[in-house]
Protein backbone atom coordinates (compact mmCIF):
# COMPACT_ATOMS: atom_id res chain seq x y z
CA UNK A 1 0.00 0.00 0.00
CA UNK A 2 1.15 3.66 -0.84
CA UNK A 3 1.08 6.60 1.79
CA UNK A 4 -1.03 8.88 0.94
CA UNK A 5 -0.14 12.08 -1.68
CA UNK A 6 -0.46 15.61 -0.70
CA UNK A 7 -1.75 17.93 -3.46
CA UNK A 8 0.88 18.70 -5.92
CA UNK A 9 2.27 22.19 -5.89
CA UNK A 10 0.71 25.05 -8.15
CA UNK A 11 3.68 24.83 -10.52
CA UNK A 12 3.45 21.82 -11.73
CA UNK A 13 -0.68 22.03 -11.82
CA UNK A 14 -0.57 18.23 -12.60
CA UNK A 15 -1.17 15.97 -9.55
CA UNK A 16 -3.10 12.23 -8.89
CA UNK A 17 -5.85 12.66 -6.34
CA UNK A 18 -5.09 9.70 -3.70
CA UNK A 19 -5.92 11.24 -0.63
CA UNK A 20 -8.49 8.88 -0.18
CA UNK A 21 -6.36 6.28 -0.07
CA UNK A 22 -5.88 5.24 3.87
CA UNK A 23 -2.64 3.71 4.89
CA UNK A 24 -2.81 -0.22 6.12
CA UNK A 25 -0.54 -0.28 9.81
CA UNK A 26 -0.76 -4.32 9.62
CA UNK A 27 -3.03 -3.84 12.26
CA UNK A 28 -6.51 -6.18 12.06
CA UNK A 29 -8.36 -3.60 14.79
CA UNK A 30 -7.62 -0.68 12.08
CA UNK A 31 -11.23 0.50 11.17
CA UNK A 32 -11.06 1.90 7.46
CA UNK A 33 -13.91 4.20 6.46
CA UNK A 34 -13.36 3.73 2.29
CA UNK A 35 -15.41 6.65 -0.09
CA UNK A 36 -18.18 4.10 -2.34
CA UNK A 37 -19.01 7.39 -4.16
CA UNK A 38 -22.15 5.71 -5.03
CA UNK A 39 -20.54 2.71 -6.76
CA UNK A 40 -21.19 -0.48 -5.83
CA UNK A 41 -18.50 -3.71 -5.28
CA UNK A 42 -18.61 -7.07 -6.62
CA UNK A 43 -17.82 -8.32 -3.48
CA UNK A 44 -21.12 -6.97 -1.15
CA UNK A 45 -22.67 -10.20 -2.75
CA UNK A 46 -20.52 -12.92 -0.76
CA UNK A 47 -22.09 -13.61 2.35
CA UNK A 48 -19.63 -13.81 5.38
CA UNK A 49 -20.88 -17.29 6.21
CA UNK A 50 -18.97 -18.32 3.15
CA UNK A 51 -15.61 -16.84 4.31
CA UNK A 52 -16.58 -17.75 7.78
CA UNK A 53 -16.42 -21.34 6.42
CA UNK A 54 -13.46 -21.48 5.02
CA UNK A 55 -10.04 -22.41 6.68
CA UNK A 56 -7.36 -19.51 8.07
CA UNK A 57 -4.79 -20.76 4.81
CA UNK A 58 -7.74 -20.16 2.44
CA UNK A 59 -7.94 -16.73 3.45
CA UNK A 60 -4.52 -15.93 4.10
CA UNK A 61 -4.10 -17.00 0.28
CA UNK A 62 -6.96 -14.43 -0.51
CA UNK A 63 -5.68 -11.72 1.40
CA UNK A 64 -2.37 -11.97 -0.43
CA UNK A 65 -4.18 -12.04 -3.71
CA UNK A 66 -6.21 -8.45 -2.31
CA UNK A 67 -3.11 -7.01 -1.44
CA UNK A 68 -0.93 -8.07 -4.77
CA UNK A 69 -4.53 -6.29 -7.03
CA UNK A 70 -3.80 -3.39 -4.76
CA UNK A 71 -0.15 -2.50 -5.25
CA UNK A 72 -0.69 -3.62 -8.91
CA UNK A 73 -2.89 -0.96 -8.53
CA UNK A 74 -1.09 1.59 -6.91
CA UNK A 75 2.03 0.89 -9.54
CA UNK A 76 -0.51 1.81 -12.23
CA UNK A 77 -1.63 5.15 -10.61
CA UNK A 78 2.12 5.65 -9.90
CA UNK A 79 2.85 5.05 -14.05
CA UNK A 80 -0.04 7.19 -15.13
CA UNK A 81 1.39 10.43 -12.85
CA UNK A 82 4.60 10.06 -13.79
CA UNK A 83 3.28 10.09 -17.34
CA UNK A 84 1.07 13.01 -16.57
CA UNK A 85 4.18 14.85 -15.40
CA UNK A 86 6.42 13.74 -18.56
CA UNK A 87 3.35 15.24 -21.08
CA UNK A 88 3.58 18.56 -18.65
CA UNK A 89 7.08 19.07 -19.11
CA UNK A 90 6.88 18.35 -22.78
CA UNK A 91 4.13 20.75 -23.10
CA UNK A 92 6.02 23.43 -20.70
CA UNK A 93 9.17 23.09 -23.55
CA UNK A 94 6.57 24.21 -26.61
CA UNK A 95 5.64 26.66 -25.04
CA UNK A 96 8.83 27.83 -24.40
CA UNK A 97 9.85 27.04 -27.54
CA UNK A 98 6.92 29.33 -28.91
CA UNK A 99 7.35 32.06 -27.24
CA UNK A 100 11.12 32.15 -28.15
CA UNK A 101 9.98 32.07 -32.01
CA UNK A 102 7.36 34.62 -31.42
CA UNK A 103 10.03 37.11 -29.64
CA UNK A 104 12.93 36.69 -32.32
CA UNK A 105 10.09 37.53 -34.62
CA UNK A 106 9.34 40.72 -32.77
CA UNK A 107 12.57 41.73 -32.69
CA UNK A 108 13.59 40.54 -36.06
CA UNK A 109 10.41 42.78 -37.62
CA UNK A 110 8.99 44.65 -35.04
CA UNK A 111 5.99 42.72 -34.57
CA UNK A 112 5.34 45.34 -31.14
CA UNK A 113 4.84 47.95 -33.62
CA UNK A 114 2.70 47.15 -36.51
CA UNK A 115 0.22 44.62 -34.96
CA UNK A 116 -3.22 45.28 -34.35
CA UNK A 117 -6.17 44.02 -32.99
CA UNK A 118 -7.19 40.46 -34.95
CA UNK A 119 -10.26 39.32 -33.37
CA UNK A 120 -9.70 35.72 -35.43
CA UNK A 121 -6.79 35.12 -33.96
CA UNK A 122 -6.67 32.90 -30.87
CA UNK A 123 -3.94 33.80 -28.15
CA UNK A 124 -2.11 31.55 -26.26
CA UNK A 125 -2.10 31.53 -22.39
CA UNK A 126 1.93 31.11 -20.90
CA UNK A 127 2.42 28.40 -18.25
CA UNK A 128 2.54 29.16 -14.66
CA UNK A 129 5.95 28.98 -14.75
CA UNK A 130 6.71 31.04 -17.44
CA UNK A 131 8.05 34.68 -17.51
CA UNK A 132 4.80 36.96 -16.16
CA UNK A 133 6.44 40.39 -17.74
CA UNK A 134 5.86 40.03 -20.95
CA UNK A 135 5.17 43.68 -22.08
CA UNK A 136 2.33 41.90 -24.60
CA UNK A 137 0.40 39.86 -22.14
CA UNK A 138 0.20 41.79 -19.27
CA UNK A 139 -3.26 40.81 -18.33
CA UNK A 140 -3.67 37.52 -19.96
CA UNK A 141 -1.03 35.88 -17.51
CA UNK A 142 -3.29 37.09 -14.48
CA UNK A 143 -6.32 35.81 -15.98
CA UNK A 144 -4.62 32.23 -16.59
CA UNK A 145 -3.72 31.77 -13.36
CA UNK A 146 -7.17 32.92 -11.73
CA UNK A 147 -8.43 29.75 -14.16
CA UNK A 148 -5.55 27.34 -13.51
CA UNK A 149 -6.64 27.76 -9.96
CA UNK A 150 -10.05 26.97 -10.06
CA UNK A 151 -9.34 24.06 -11.95
CA UNK A 152 -6.76 22.72 -9.45
CA UNK A 153 -9.45 22.46 -6.98
CA UNK A 154 -11.53 20.15 -8.78
CA UNK A 155 -8.70 17.70 -8.99
CA UNK A 156 -7.09 18.58 -11.93
CA UNK A 157 -4.80 21.18 -13.27
CA UNK A 158 -3.78 22.53 -16.73
CA UNK A 159 -0.82 24.28 -18.27
CA UNK A 160 -2.48 25.75 -20.65
CA UNK A 161 -5.67 27.39 -21.56
CA UNK A 162 -6.64 28.43 -24.66
CA UNK A 163 -9.47 31.46 -25.27
CA UNK A 164 -12.54 30.38 -27.22
CA UNK A 165 -12.81 33.04 -30.35
CA UNK A 166 -15.95 34.54 -28.85
CA UNK A 167 -14.08 35.76 -25.83
CA UNK A 168 -14.05 39.57 -26.23
CA UNK A 169 -10.44 40.79 -27.78
CA UNK A 170 -8.50 43.56 -25.49
CA UNK A 171 -7.58 46.46 -26.72
CA UNK A 172 -3.86 46.49 -28.58
CA UNK A 173 -1.30 48.51 -29.46
CA UNK A 174 -2.03 49.82 -32.48
CA UNK A 175 -0.50 48.05 -35.08
CA UNK A 176 2.89 48.46 -37.16
CA UNK A 177 4.34 47.86 -40.38
CA UNK A 178 7.29 45.68 -41.39
CA UNK A 179 4.92 42.20 -41.69
CA UNK A 180 5.00 40.54 -45.04
CA UNK A 181 2.15 38.26 -46.37
CA UNK A 182 4.63 35.71 -46.04
CA UNK A 183 5.11 36.54 -42.62
CA UNK A 184 1.46 36.27 -41.90
CA UNK A 185 1.22 32.73 -43.57
CA UNK A 186 3.98 31.14 -41.09
CA UNK A 187 2.30 32.45 -38.01
CA UNK A 188 -1.42 31.49 -39.20
CA UNK A 189 0.77 28.39 -39.67
CA UNK A 190 2.10 28.57 -36.11
CA UNK A 191 -0.85 29.24 -34.71
CA UNK A 192 -3.07 26.55 -36.35
CA UNK A 193 -0.52 23.71 -35.24
CA UNK A 194 -1.50 25.55 -31.66
CA UNK A 195 -4.67 24.85 -32.30
CA UNK A 196 -4.19 21.41 -33.04
CA UNK A 197 -1.51 20.51 -30.06
CA UNK A 198 -4.49 22.67 -27.98
CA UNK A 199 -6.81 19.97 -29.03
CA UNK A 200 -4.56 16.75 -28.48
CA UNK A 201 -3.88 18.35 -25.21
CA UNK A 202 -7.94 18.69 -24.03
CA UNK A 203 -8.23 14.77 -25.42
CA UNK A 204 -5.15 13.46 -23.31
CA UNK A 205 -6.95 15.40 -20.43
CA UNK A 206 -9.97 14.16 -21.03
CA UNK A 207 -8.43 10.27 -20.87
CA UNK A 208 -6.60 10.94 -17.96
CA UNK A 209 -9.62 12.08 -16.19
CA UNK A 210 -11.60 9.09 -17.38
CA UNK A 211 -8.70 6.82 -15.93
CA UNK A 212 -8.27 8.48 -12.95
CA UNK A 213 -12.24 8.18 -12.05
CA UNK A 214 -11.17 4.29 -13.09
CA UNK A 215 -8.46 4.11 -11.29
CA UNK A 216 -10.26 5.32 -8.41
CA UNK A 217 -12.79 2.98 -8.59
CA UNK A 218 -10.97 0.28 -8.70
CA UNK A 219 -9.09 1.31 -6.29
CA UNK A 220 -12.40 2.14 -3.58
CA UNK A 221 -13.21 -1.49 -4.96
CA UNK A 222 -10.05 -2.82 -3.60
CA UNK A 223 -10.23 -1.07 -0.25
CA UNK A 224 -13.54 -2.42 0.59
CA UNK A 225 -12.30 -5.61 -0.40
CA UNK A 226 -9.60 -5.34 1.41
CA UNK A 227 -11.57 -4.35 4.77
CA UNK A 228 -14.21 -6.90 4.16
CA UNK A 229 -11.19 -9.71 3.94
CA UNK A 230 -9.48 -8.51 6.98
CA UNK A 231 -13.10 -8.47 9.21
CA UNK A 232 -12.85 -12.37 7.68
CA UNK A 233 -9.48 -12.61 8.91
CA UNK A 234 -10.41 -11.24 12.33
CA UNK A 235 -12.88 -13.83 12.52
CA UNK A 236 -11.07 -16.94 11.39
CA UNK A 237 -8.35 -15.87 13.63
CA UNK A 238 -11.00 -15.59 16.29
CA UNK A 239 -12.29 -19.04 15.00
CA UNK A 240 -8.61 -20.21 15.47
CA UNK A 241 -8.22 -19.53 19.13
CA UNK A 242 -10.79 -20.89 19.86
CA UNK A 243 -10.00 -24.53 18.64
CA UNK A 244 -6.82 -23.56 19.60
CA UNK A 245 -8.39 -23.43 23.10
CA UNK A 246 -10.30 -26.29 22.67
CA UNK A 247 -7.10 -28.60 21.58
CA UNK A 248 -5.40 -27.71 24.55
CA UNK A 249 -8.10 -28.74 27.01
CA UNK A 250 -8.75 -32.17 24.83
CA UNK A 251 -4.97 -32.93 25.08
CA UNK A 252 -5.12 -32.07 28.44
CA UNK A 253 -7.87 -34.02 29.06
CA UNK A 254 -5.96 -36.80 26.83
CA UNK A 255 -3.21 -37.05 28.93
CA UNK A 256 -5.13 -36.85 32.57
CA UNK A 257 -7.02 -40.17 30.72
CA UNK A 258 -4.21 -42.08 29.75
CA UNK A 259 -2.17 -41.61 33.05
CA UNK A 260 -5.16 -42.87 34.89
CA UNK A 261 -5.23 -45.86 32.59
CA UNK A 262 -1.84 -46.15 32.85
CA UNK A 263 -1.86 -46.34 36.77
CA UNK A 264 -4.95 -48.60 36.88
CA UNK A 265 -3.07 -51.28 34.34
CA UNK A 266 0.35 -51.19 36.11
CA UNK A 267 -1.18 -54.51 37.77
CA UNK A 268 -2.13 -56.14 35.33
CA UNK A 269 1.23 -55.12 32.92
CA UNK A 270 3.22 -57.34 35.53
CA UNK A 271 0.73 -60.32 34.92
CA UNK A 272 1.03 -59.38 31.03
CA UNK A 273 4.70 -59.48 31.07
CA UNK A 274 5.19 -62.90 32.81
CA UNK A 275 2.77 -64.43 29.87
CA UNK A 276 4.60 -62.77 27.63
CA UNK A 277 7.91 -64.03 28.82
CA UNK A 278 6.35 -67.33 28.45
CA UNK A 279 5.48 -66.81 25.27
CA UNK A 280 8.87 -65.63 24.21
CA UNK A 281 10.42 -68.86 25.64
CA UNK A 282 8.05 -70.60 24.00
CA UNK A 283 9.32 -68.70 20.50
CA UNK A 284 12.37 -69.57 21.22
CA UNK A 285 12.00 -73.34 21.78
CA UNK A 286 10.03 -73.44 18.79
CA UNK A 287 12.52 -71.55 16.76
CA UNK A 288 15.14 -74.05 17.77
CA UNK A 289 13.14 -76.90 17.04
CA UNK A 290 12.47 -75.09 13.39
CA UNK A 291 16.62 -75.24 13.09
CA UNK A 292 16.78 -78.62 14.12
CA UNK A 293 13.82 -80.08 11.95
CA UNK A 294 15.55 -78.02 9.24
CA UNK A 295 18.98 -79.59 9.62
CA UNK A 296 17.28 -83.07 9.65
CA UNK A 297 15.35 -82.15 6.36
CA UNK A 298 18.56 -80.91 5.07
CA UNK A 299 20.21 -84.53 5.91
CA UNK A 300 17.31 -86.41 4.95
CA UNK A 301 17.47 -84.39 1.54
CA UNK A 302 21.10 -85.62 1.03
CA UNK A 303 20.44 -88.86 1.95
CA UNK A 304 17.50 -89.38 -0.01
CA UNK A 305 19.64 -88.35 -3.21
CA UNK A 306 22.14 -90.63 -2.61
CA UNK A 307 20.12 -93.36 -2.23
CA UNK A 308 18.28 -92.29 -5.09
CA UNK A 309 21.34 -92.46 -7.04
CA UNK A 310 22.14 -95.83 -5.78
CA UNK A 311 18.88 -97.21 -6.32
CA UNK A 312 19.86 -95.63 -10.12
CA UNK A 313 22.87 -97.85 -10.45
CA UNK A 314 21.45 -101.00 -8.38
CA UNK A 315 18.17 -100.70 -10.31
CA UNK A 316 20.19 -102.86 -13.50
CA UNK A 317 21.98 -105.19 -10.65
CA UNK A 318 18.74 -105.89 -9.31
CA UNK A 319 16.27 -106.30 -12.81
CA UNK A 320 19.34 -109.02 -13.58
CA UNK A 321 19.55 -110.58 -10.04
CA UNK A 322 15.25 -111.01 -10.85
CA UNK A 323 16.68 -112.75 -13.98
CA UNK A 324 18.89 -114.92 -12.49
CA UNK A 325 16.51 -115.93 -9.78
CA UNK A 326 13.84 -116.95 -12.25
CA UNK A 327 16.49 -119.10 -14.22
CA UNK A 328 17.60 -120.22 -10.85
CA UNK A 329 13.96 -121.52 -10.21
CA UNK A 330 13.54 -123.34 -13.37
CA UNK A 331 16.85 -124.70 -13.53
CA UNK A 332 15.91 -126.14 -10.31
CA UNK A 333 12.00 -127.72 -11.43
CA UNK A 334 14.30 -128.78 -14.31
CA UNK A 335 17.26 -130.75 -12.23
CA UNK A 336 14.62 -131.83 -9.49
CA UNK A 337 12.67 -133.47 -12.57
CA UNK A 338 15.97 -134.39 -14.17
CA UNK A 339 17.33 -136.03 -10.37
CA UNK A 340 14.30 -137.87 -10.34
CA UNK A 341 14.13 -139.44 -14.07
CA UNK A 342 17.69 -140.42 -13.17
CA UNK A 343 17.09 -142.21 -10.43
CA UNK A 344 13.40 -144.03 -12.11
CA UNK A 345 15.85 -144.44 -15.14
CA UNK A 346 18.57 -146.06 -12.80
CA UNK A 347 16.03 -148.23 -11.06
CA UNK A 348 14.57 -149.38 -14.69
CA UNK A 349 18.46 -150.08 -15.55
CA UNK A 350 19.42 -152.09 -12.69
CA UNK A 351 15.89 -154.21 -12.88
CA UNK A 352 16.51 -154.78 -16.98
CA UNK A 353 19.78 -155.93 -16.30
CA UNK A 354 18.37 -158.22 -13.41
CA UNK A 355 15.44 -159.41 -15.80
CA UNK A 356 18.01 -160.06 -18.91
CA UNK A 357 20.16 -161.99 -16.59
CA UNK A 358 17.27 -163.93 -15.39
CA UNK A 359 15.99 -164.86 -18.97
CA UNK A 360 19.24 -165.66 -20.58
CA UNK A 361 19.59 -168.02 -17.13
CA UNK A 362 16.30 -169.09 -17.31
CA UNK A 363 14.67 -172.74 -18.47
CA UNK A 364 12.04 -173.03 -21.06
CA UNK A 365 9.50 -173.74 -18.32
CA UNK A 366 7.49 -171.19 -17.75
CA UNK A 367 6.86 -171.82 -13.85
CA UNK A 368 10.69 -170.95 -13.68
CA UNK A 369 10.13 -167.24 -15.43
CA UNK A 370 9.27 -165.24 -12.49
CA UNK A 371 12.11 -164.54 -10.28
CA UNK A 372 12.17 -165.05 -6.55
CA UNK A 373 11.63 -161.25 -5.61
CA UNK A 374 8.50 -161.34 -8.09
CA UNK A 375 7.32 -164.44 -6.76
CA UNK A 376 8.22 -162.86 -2.83
CA UNK A 377 6.15 -159.77 -3.71
CA UNK A 378 3.31 -161.49 -5.10
CA UNK A 379 2.80 -163.36 -2.32
CA UNK A 380 2.91 -159.90 -0.54
CA UNK A 381 -0.19 -158.24 -0.22
CA UNK A 382 1.64 -155.15 0.96
CA UNK A 383 3.97 -155.40 -2.29
CA UNK A 384 1.09 -155.48 -4.26
CA UNK A 385 -1.14 -152.31 -2.58
CA UNK A 386 2.32 -150.58 -3.03
CA UNK A 387 2.12 -151.16 -6.81
CA UNK A 388 -1.13 -149.71 -7.22
CA UNK A 389 -0.24 -146.64 -5.47
CA UNK A 390 -1.95 -147.18 -2.45
CA UNK A 391 -0.45 -147.82 1.57
CA UNK A 392 -1.12 -150.66 3.71
CA UNK A 393 -3.00 -148.08 6.79
CA UNK A 394 -4.99 -147.31 3.57
CA UNK A 395 -6.02 -150.70 3.38
CA UNK A 396 -6.74 -151.15 6.72
CA UNK A 397 -3.97 -152.93 7.47
CA UNK A 398 -0.76 -151.95 9.65
CA UNK A 399 2.65 -153.81 9.78
CA UNK A 400 6.66 -152.93 8.83
CA UNK A 401 7.01 -151.88 4.64
CA UNK A 402 9.06 -153.35 2.83
CA UNK A 403 12.12 -151.27 1.36
CA UNK A 404 12.00 -151.68 -2.63
CA UNK A 405 14.55 -152.10 -4.54
CA UNK A 406 15.67 -151.05 -8.43
CA UNK A 407 14.53 -154.45 -9.50
CA UNK A 408 11.35 -154.03 -7.61
CA UNK A 409 10.71 -150.89 -8.99
CA UNK A 410 11.39 -151.53 -12.40
CA UNK A 411 9.03 -154.44 -12.12
CA UNK A 412 6.03 -152.33 -11.04
CA UNK A 413 6.74 -149.88 -13.70
CA UNK A 414 6.50 -152.56 -16.26
CA UNK A 415 3.45 -154.19 -14.94
CA UNK A 416 1.59 -151.02 -14.79
CA UNK A 417 3.35 -150.43 -18.76
CA UNK A 418 1.60 -154.04 -19.37
CA UNK A 419 -1.84 -153.56 -17.87
CA UNK A 420 -2.46 -149.47 -19.35
CA UNK A 421 -1.14 -150.89 -22.44
CA UNK A 422 -3.72 -154.17 -22.69
CA UNK A 423 -6.49 -151.75 -21.68
CA UNK A 424 -5.81 -149.59 -24.26
CA UNK A 425 -5.79 -151.80 -26.61
CA UNK A 426 -8.83 -153.83 -25.70
CA UNK A 427 -10.48 -150.15 -25.56
CA UNK A 428 -9.73 -150.18 -29.42
CA UNK A 429 -10.49 -153.18 -30.50
CA UNK A 430 -12.20 -155.90 -28.91
CA UNK A 431 -10.45 -159.21 -26.81
CA UNK A 432 -11.18 -162.86 -27.01
CA UNK A 433 -12.74 -163.87 -23.88
CA UNK A 434 -10.07 -165.95 -23.16
CA UNK A 435 -6.06 -164.68 -23.54
CA UNK A 436 -3.24 -163.69 -21.35
CA UNK A 437 -3.72 -160.36 -22.15
CA UNK A 438 -7.21 -160.73 -20.21
CA UNK A 439 -6.24 -163.00 -17.78
CA UNK A 440 -4.07 -160.09 -17.02
CA UNK A 441 -6.63 -157.57 -17.23
CA UNK A 442 -8.86 -159.60 -14.89
CA UNK A 443 -5.75 -159.93 -11.94
CA UNK A 444 -5.37 -155.91 -11.81
CA UNK A 445 -9.02 -155.90 -11.83
CA UNK A 446 -9.13 -158.72 -9.10
CA UNK A 447 -6.19 -156.77 -7.03
CA UNK A 448 -7.56 -153.53 -7.08
CA UNK A 449 -11.52 -154.64 -5.81
CA UNK A 450 -9.27 -156.75 -3.28
CA UNK A 451 -7.14 -153.57 -1.86
CA UNK A 452 -10.25 -151.57 -0.20
CA UNK A 453 -11.61 -155.22 1.57
CA UNK A 454 -10.22 -156.04 4.99
CA UNK A 455 -9.76 -159.15 3.92
CA UNK A 456 -6.62 -158.96 1.22
CA UNK A 457 -4.88 -161.76 2.32
CA UNK A 458 -7.86 -165.07 1.32
CA UNK A 459 -8.29 -162.70 -2.08
CA UNK A 460 -4.32 -162.70 -2.67
CA UNK A 461 -4.41 -166.24 -2.40
CA UNK A 462 -7.42 -166.92 -4.29
CA UNK A 463 -6.18 -165.11 -7.21
CA UNK A 464 -2.43 -167.17 -6.71
CA UNK A 465 -4.71 -170.01 -7.63
CA UNK A 466 -6.33 -168.37 -9.70
CA UNK A 467 -3.19 -167.61 -11.84
CA UNK A 468 -1.88 -170.36 -13.71
CA UNK A 469 1.27 -170.68 -16.51
CA UNK A 470 -0.55 -170.29 -19.19
CA UNK A 471 -1.51 -166.76 -18.68
CA UNK A 472 2.52 -165.28 -18.29
CA UNK A 473 3.76 -167.01 -21.63
CA UNK A 474 4.23 -163.21 -23.15
CA UNK A 475 7.46 -163.40 -20.77
CA UNK A 476 8.82 -164.87 -23.44
CA UNK A 477 8.86 -161.72 -25.74
CA UNK A 478 12.12 -160.45 -23.79
CA UNK A 479 13.95 -162.69 -25.80
CA UNK A 480 13.56 -160.66 -29.03
CA UNK A 481 13.72 -156.90 -27.61
CA UNK A 482 17.29 -157.37 -26.70
CA UNK A 483 18.58 -155.24 -29.72
CA UNK A 484 15.93 -152.34 -28.43
CA UNK A 485 17.08 -153.09 -24.91
CA UNK A 486 20.63 -152.22 -26.30
CA UNK A 487 19.46 -148.63 -28.03
CA UNK A 488 17.59 -148.42 -25.35
CA UNK A 489 21.07 -148.30 -22.90
CA UNK A 490 22.89 -145.95 -25.61
CA UNK A 491 19.93 -143.16 -25.24
CA UNK A 492 19.80 -143.88 -21.53
CA UNK A 493 24.12 -142.79 -21.76
CA UNK A 494 23.26 -140.08 -24.03
CA UNK A 495 20.52 -138.19 -21.37
CA UNK A 496 23.15 -139.28 -18.75
CA UNK A 497 25.60 -136.97 -20.67
CA UNK A 498 22.78 -134.13 -21.20
CA UNK A 499 21.68 -134.79 -17.12
CA UNK A 500 25.71 -133.81 -16.37
CA UNK A 501 25.93 -130.85 -18.65
CA UNK A 502 22.54 -129.82 -17.07
CA UNK A 503 23.58 -130.15 -13.86
CA UNK A 504 27.16 -128.40 -14.43
CA UNK A 505 25.49 -125.28 -15.84
CA UNK A 506 23.34 -124.94 -13.00
CA UNK A 507 26.27 -125.08 -10.60
CA UNK A 508 27.44 -122.12 -12.93
CA UNK A 509 24.36 -119.91 -12.90
CA UNK A 510 24.40 -121.04 -8.51
CA UNK A 511 27.86 -119.66 -8.77
CA UNK A 512 27.22 -116.56 -10.53
CA UNK A 513 23.71 -115.93 -8.39
CA UNK A 514 26.13 -116.34 -5.13
CA UNK A 515 28.79 -114.33 -6.19
CA UNK A 516 26.15 -111.37 -6.80
CA UNK A 517 24.76 -111.84 -3.53
CA UNK A 518 28.09 -111.75 -1.62
CA UNK A 519 28.77 -108.36 -3.28
CA UNK A 520 25.45 -106.85 -1.90
CA UNK A 521 25.69 -108.04 1.21
CA UNK A 522 29.32 -106.41 1.26
CA UNK A 523 28.05 -103.30 0.16
CA UNK A 524 25.18 -103.14 2.49
CA UNK A 525 28.23 -103.62 5.07
CA UNK A 526 30.11 -101.13 4.07
CA UNK A 527 27.12 -98.17 3.95
CA UNK A 528 25.84 -99.57 7.72
CA UNK A 529 22.33 -99.51 8.59
CA UNK A 530 22.33 -95.46 8.79
CA UNK A 531 22.27 -95.39 4.76
CA UNK A 532 20.18 -99.06 4.13
CA UNK A 533 17.71 -98.47 6.22
CA UNK A 534 15.15 -95.57 7.16
CA UNK A 535 15.29 -93.43 10.11
CA UNK A 536 12.13 -94.23 11.61
CA UNK A 537 13.51 -98.08 12.04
Amino acid sequence: MLPPTARQAKASKLSLDLTNLPSFNGTQNNQLSPIYNGMTSPTTAVSEAQYANKTHAELMVILKERERDISLAAEIGKSLLENNIALKSKYDTMVTQLQNIRHRKRQQSGYGRRTGDRTGIPRIAPPSNSLGGLETFPEESSDWMDDSDTESMNGYSSGLEMPSPSLKTRSRSPARGGFTQKDFEHLRELEMANIELQAQLDALLNEKQEMEKTQKAKVRKLEADFAHLQEVCSEASEKIELLEQDNNRLKEKQSTDFWNLRTTQKSSDNDNEEVIDRLLNKVKELEENVHTIERTKSDLDKRLKRATKELDTLRPQYEALIQTSKDYVDLQQRYEKQEIHIVELAMALEEQRNLNLGMRSSTNSRAGSFSEHMLRRLSDPAALLTLRGTTPANAGQSGKVVKRSLLDELESQWYRDVFQGDNRKRDSKGTPPFSPVMSETDLSDFYSRSAAMSEAEDDILSAMEYMSEDEFTFLDTFKEDDEKAMLRREWFFRRWARAIYRFLRAIWRWCRFLVLICAAVVMALYRGPDDVLPDDM
